[in-house]
């Protein structure tokens, strides 16, 4: 599939910062949102250890899951669109309740 007005080589860049953007971006967001003093930054160092990505997404629609100190973020990349403040407030929700 090509963008009107590129070649295929100019989805890359696309890609790339669509991937960053939805990926991310939030979760850095969200994390300096919650990490605001030190009892806070001490609950993310020690209850957050991974981060997985998956292009697959759930048949539930549920895209963040937290369990066993892993963030799953679970959603197909066809969608570029960045609703980052959304995913921002979706996690600190999930992180909050979690850490």
């Amino acid at each position: 599939m090509e963008h009107p007005g590129r070649g295929a080589e100019g989805l890359a860049e696309i890609f790339e910062k669509g991937f960053d953007a939805i990926s991310f971006e939030p979760v850095v967001l969200a994390l300096q949102q919650i990490a605001v003093d030190d009892f806070s930054k001490q609950a993310v160092k020690d209850g957050f250890k991974k981060y997985f990505i998956s292009g697959t997404e759930p048949e539930d629609r549920v895209f963040y899951r937290f369990q066993d100190k892993t963030l799953f973020y679970r959603h197909n990349f066809s969608n570029i669109e960045n609703y980052t403040s959304e995913r921002v407030q979706r996690l600190v929700q999930l992180l909050e309740k979690n850490l």
